[in-house]
């Protein structure tokens, strides 16, 4: 997937390209693409979209809760589970 982040000049964009490569690795980095190529891109599906950001976002570690918050997600969560 490639988004322009900016322009380089009137005829390039300088684009975030995100890739999923064939072992399911994923990386991104940026690239100048011309202004006439960017435009003759194939729109990605909003599927494709929402697929790549779920894939982004689950590599990005979670915050700690901190000891407050966990004693509450704790008991929210145990009584859900005597509930059931």
């Amino acid at each position: 997937m490639a988004t322009a982040i900016g322009t380089e000049g009137r005829s390039v964009y300088r684009c975030l390209i995100i890739a999923v490569l064939e072992d399911k690795s994923q990386c991104n980095f940026t690239l100048d693409v011309s202004v006439e190529d960017f435009n003759g891109l194939t729109d990605a599906s909003v599927k494709e979209v929402v697929t790549l950001a779920h894939r982004y976002l689950l590599g990005v570690p979670p915050l700690d809760l901190d000891p407050a918050q966990k004693e509450s997600w704790h008991f929210w969560k145990d009584l859900n589970e005597r509930q059931e």
